[in-house]
């Protein structure tokens, strides 16, 4: 055993620490499991309760918005943002999706004020922009944006939008150069494409968890940078589970891929009995 342990320590290189991270996204209010072609997949007692034992261990655990959606249908039509407080002690951050606001400002406040975990959106006025997180001695840098299609999508006035990528380029340099981060990680909401093309245009992103565009995409290199993409599509079928290594201040390795959310994930007891 002391021979096991003591290889175990040669794999890392000296000064290099792990930190894991995990990302839900465009749950959309689907609550209780269903039908796919991968077999039955999703409920939210299934990922909580993974969610929660992760948790234990030390990661860092984000969603990509759209929690709730109007006349999907939805349950959030009759219990609107009821699951959100079910993710407090979880959730260390979570973006703003284009439908959190679908049943109109004030109840998408009365849903932000219900919940420790901050809701991050770089460009939009009244939400805060990023988050750092200190793992292990390093510091993470997460952020979030509202897609260039918001203002299309979003209808309330009192939410307005700037320039995705403007927006993203003076927050990395915020996180980089002031807050001295180890690791700047996107959590969401903007179509996998702008994604990508964001990722070209503006270096020093490690990682970017994919949403809005509902895709299910396992780990994989951004061409042409030195970002990585994981996104776990829709419905909580899946969740994204990475580990990053930080050495000396910055990223080193990036591993991970997609855990599927199925009957093989113990359900949290409690809210079970809520569902």
């Amino acid at each position: 055993m002391r021979k096991f342990v003591f290889l175990l320590l040669l794999a890392l290189p000296l000064g290099a620490e792990t930190v894991t991270l995990l990302h839900i996204s465009d749950y959309h209010s689907h609550a209780l499991p269903f039908y796919t072609d991968q077999g039955e997949r999703g409920g939210i007692a299934r990922a909580i309760g993974y969610l929660r034992e992760q948790k234990g261990g030390g990661a860092l655990i984000f969603s990509g918005g759209d929690t709730v959606n109007k006349g999907a249908p939805a349950w959030s039509d009759k219990y609107g943002c009821a699951e959100w407080p079910w993710f407090d002690g979880i959730l260390d951050a979570a973006a703003f999706g284009n439908h959190d606001a679908d049943y109109g400002f004030a109840e998408f406040e009365k849903c932000r004020k219900s919940v420790r975990y901050p809701i991050l959106s770089a460009n939009t006025k009244g939400l805060k922009p990023y988050a750092v997180f200190s793992v292990k001695g390093a510091r993470i840098g997460v952020f979030a944006l509202a897609g260039a299609d918001f203002k299309q999508l979003v209808k309330e006035p009192e939410l307005t939008f700037e320039d995705p990528l403007a927006a993203a380029r003076e927050t990395v340099q915020t996180l980089r150069e002031k807050e001295k981060v180890a690791a700047v990680v996107m959590i969401g909401h903007q179509d996998a494409e702008d994604d990508y093309a964001m990722a070209k245009a503006v270096p020093g992103i490690d990682l970017i968890f994919g949403s809005h565009s509902h895709m299910r995409r396992d780990l994989t290199r951004i061409p042409g940078t030195n970002t990585v993409y994981i996104s776990p599509g829709q419905y909580l079928t899946d969740i994204s589970r990475v580990e990053l290594t930080i050495t000396n201040g910055r990223v080193t390795d990036v591993k991970g891929g997609l855990i599927p959310v199925d009957a093989r994930l113990k359900e949290d007891r409690r809210v079970a009995t809520r569902v």
